[in-house]
């Protein structure tokens, strides 16, 4: 079958090969006259360069380095933290210190690249005492700069595994357990769920019934009822909890439905005694008379208001609210019945109504979800597993639960130190504070800014920091900025300022408050290019609201194009030296395509680019169609895409062939057919439908990475793909995506189904796989990351594009108080 393809598709090559061309915009149309939101900070560059010979640290950073005991240092940005770091972890081992071996320092960074970096510093301090030291203490920097290879500089989840392969019967852990990385993860982690779920559902669970009719089973940007109880059961173990402790805590909300209920009888009350009151002393206008022709059917439905009412008559309050507008009624009962923007209720009544509606589902829910947990630790004990999240609860289960090895690692660690603490969770916090205890107790000395913490997403919890801080009793800033120039540290102050406000009514712990005190403080007196920070923004003449939003981030992007050229051209900036920092990586491709067009070179830092690709998705729509041949979505896209090429024309005459009562394009290929109603492209479509049905014979026996060579080989597609725009990235892509499936593969538990949920949530969300790359991060290119991943670089130029978008809002996550 594979022959009789390649040699029907010859006379289509040329046809695929057009219709995925990507025309390139001559440099005559390349200039837009409008500029929408782009800001652009222009910061004098330093190039990195070894910690120097002679350090000359300031006050605060000498206080640091050199304080007695336990500390915790709120480090501003640029403040040389690391280097203060390097320098207390040498200080701890100094001849008269308190550490006398490297092996007794443990160091908590928050990325195995940052972990480099501070061994590296480290190095370079130690080599500077080793310059300096006399016959008597060379001898001692240089037993310490041996035993660095050994030094336990890591990240959380890398020193929870030591634990646990240090501690396998008393973790209850298989010593032979696999340790799935972060993907890998959650893809193990859905496919169980999912499974889970489908049981409940074919055993008549109510739960999971009402759940799935809600969300969905699985896909789309949300996960559906599968990402949502995967999302959970992570959120509970990012907390120590499990689902024991959500059903009891669940089973005591289910003690407040008397109080809930009072609650929704009193709002009632006010809300029917302000109504009769103003519609007593209301005029005789056409807003009063008709409320007051209304009212009464209204107030006989307030009063049968309960937790039986469905949801569909409640929202019906907003006509009632819409009538008391009209009669200038509604400012009098806002604290009851308000409506916001969207027709979303608020007020003391939705609340209790709410509240009375939840607490008996939550119960169902907190069961099934249990139930859910309980299968998945079920399955990870058979499979001898451990997930990226459990090396941090089944570290912090050990030490808390085993005074023996807690006291054992106590004794082994003299000092313990953590970078990026605001970006810690409280479970990972109290692996630090379990090790913390003997006599005398290790030394702590955390690392960490408030106003920087921005991994919330991933469970970080800002009020950590702030705990620790109570807790050691000693708290050191380090507020001096070696990196940018004053102009942009007095925007920065100048925002900060403005934004970090705790708002009225009191100051929640993960609120982030700025003071005068912490203003950043400019170690540089250079004054550097003017201005330093740049905003452009829309004209005039153009309207942001008339543009849809793909359009104006189109503009956006080409405008951004515009600015690195000039950035480059006019003021003499390397493009190396020129970081574009995104949110997210979410619209990532328009600012390549805007930058391309220009022939700008560029480089995606670990972007999301990869699983979004077109070629990526052609392959993975292809694999879908094998492994459900009733996927007509998945299988039109395959048909549509440059591995078969046919055109709409075509794939509407498949779908409905003459005397057809319906569409059904799936139909056409489960069995041979003739396609006489498709003369001229008969054999191949025949070649099409052998290839589909050998492909799924095949995917019982062979494996992911054997499929996509199979069905690449069968079709061409390499050539096809070479014979495109950035012809040699989308091949070094699709062998990417074949080597990508064969590493996955080694861990026995991935299926060809896992391999296309995990490769299609990958392009929906957030993931950090590049593309193939074909220049290397050192080279002078443009640099396309988010804000995360810029943390703690340095270039001479930063623009940030997409200002002006708002907040993404995601409600359909439950709180756990």
């Amino acid at each position: 079958s594979s022959t009789t393809w390649r040699r029907a598709s010859r006379r289509w090559s040329g046809a695929r090969a057009r219709a995925a061309s990507t025309s390139i915009p001559s440099r005559a149309i390349r200039f837009v006259r409008t500029a929408p939101s782009v800001a652009t900070s222009v910061r004098r560059w330093r190039r990195r360069r070894p910690v120097p010979e002679s350090w000359v640290p300031t006050d605060e950073q000498r206080a640091a380095v050199e304080v007695a005991g336990s500390a915790a240092v709120r480090a501003g940005a640029g403040s040389g933290k690391t280097a203060v770091l390097a320098r207390r972890f040498v200080h701890l081992l100094r001849p008269d210190g308190p550490v006398a071996e490297v092996s007794q320092i443990l160091a908590i960074t928050f990325t195995e690249k940052a972990a480099a970096e501070m061994t590296r510093k480290i190095r370079e301090v130690i080599a500077d005492e080793l310059g300096g030291a006399d016959a008597a203490t060379r001898a001692h920097w240089a037993r310490v700069r041996r035993d660095l290879l050994g030094a336990q500089i890591s990240t959380i989840h890398a020193f929870s595994a030591r634990v646990l392969r240090e501690n396998p019967l008393e973790a209850g852990v298989d010593p032979r357990a696999v340790v799935l990385d972060e993907h890998e993860s959650r893809t193990y982690v859905e496919s169980t769920v999912e499974a889970a779920l489908l049981a409940h559902l074919r055993a008549g669970d109510g739960a999971a019934r009402e759940l799935v009719l809600r969300a969905g089973l699985a896909g789309g940007p949300s996960g559906g009822a599968v990402g949502l109880v995967a999302d959970f059961l992570a959120r509970l173990g990012r907390t120590g909890r499990d689902g024991a402790w959500l059903v009891a805590a669940t089973a005591r909300q289910a003690e407040r439905v008397p109080e809930a209920s009072e609650a929704l009888r009193a709002a009632v009350a006010r809300l029917v005694a302000t109504i009769d009151a103003r519609l007593a002393q209301a005029g005789r206008g056409r807003g009063a008379q008709a409320l007051a022709e209304a009212w009464p059917a209204w107030k006989e439905r307030l009063r049968r208001l309960g937790p039986e009412t469905p949801l569909e008559e409640f929202l019906e309050l907003r006509s009632l609210r819409a009538l008391l507008a009209r009669a200038s009624l509604a400012s009098a009962v806002e604290a009851e019945l308000a409506v916001q923007p969207g027709g979303r209720l608020q007020g003391t009544l939705a609340e209790a109504y709410g509240m009375l509606r939840a607490l008996p589902e939550n119960e169902r829910l907190a069961r099934l979800i249990a139930a859910v947990g309980d299968a998945l630790r079920a399955r990870k004990r058979e499979d001898a597993v451990l997930t990226f999240d459990d090396l941090i609860g089944e570290t912090r289960a050990v030490l808390a639960g085993h005074p023996a090895v807690r006291e054992r690692y106590a004794r082994r660690f003299r000092a313990i130190l953590v970078d990026e603490f605001q970006d810690t969770d409280r479970v990972q916090a109290e692996i630090v504070r379990l090790q913390a205890v003997g006599t005398p107790a290790p030394l702590v000395f955390v690392v960490g800014d408030e106003k920087q913490s921005i991994y919330r997403f991933r469970g970080a919890d800002v009020s950590v920091f702030q705990d620790m801080r109570a807790e050691l009793g000693c708290e050191l800033p380090l507020g001096t900025n070696f990196r940018s120039v004053p102009a942009v540290l007095d925007f920065v102050n100048a925002l900060a300022a403005a934004i970090l406000q705790v708002p009225p009514g009191g100051s929640p712990s993960h609120w982030t408050r700025f003071d005068p005190g912490q203003r950043l403080l400019p170690h540089r007196s250079v004054a550097g290019p003017a201005p330093a920070v740049r905003l452009v923004t829309f004209v005039d003449e153009h309207d942001q609201r008339e543009l849809r939003a793909a359009e104006a981030r189109e503009l956006e992007a080409r405008v951004l194009a515009g600015v690195v050229e000039r950035l480059h051209a006019e003021d003499g900036i390397r493009y190396g030296d020129i970081a574009v920092l995104l949110r997210a990586f979410t619209e990532v491709k328009t600012y390549e395509n805007a930058l391309r067009r220009r022939e700008l070179p560029y480089y995606v830092v670990k972007g999301r680019g990869f699983f979004q690709c077109q070629e990526v998705s052609d392959v993975v729509s292809l694999l879908a169609a094998v492994l459900d041949p009733e996927d007509g979505v998945a299988l039109a896209a395959a048909l549509r895409s440059p591995l078969f090429a046919l055109d709409d024309d075509t794939l509407w005459r498949l779908a409905w062939p003459p005397g057809a009562d319906r569409p059904s394009l799936p139909r056409r290929f489960r069995a041979a057919e003739d396609f006489a109603d498709l003369p001229e492209q008969a054999a191949a479509l025949g070649a099409v439908g052998d290839l589909l049905r050998g492909l799924r014979a095949l995917a019982g026996r062979a494996t992911v990475a054997e499929l996509i060579g199979e069905a690449c080989v069968a079709t061409d597609f390499e050539a096809v793909c070479f014979a495109q725009f950035q012809g040699t990235r989308k091949v070094a892509n699709v062998r990417k995506l074949i080597e990508l499936a064969r590493d996955w593969e080694r861990k026995r538990f991935f299926t060809l189904r896992d391999f296309v949920r995990t490769v299609r949530r990958m392009a929906e969300t957030e993931p950090r796989e590049p593309e193939a790359a074909l220049v290397a991060e050192q080279d002078d290119v443009v640099r396309l990351m988010t804000i995360h991943q810029a943390k703690g670089l340095e270039f001479r130029a930063v623009v940030v594009p997409d200002l002006g978008r708002g907040p993404k809002l995601d409600n359909r996550m439950p709180a756990l108080d």
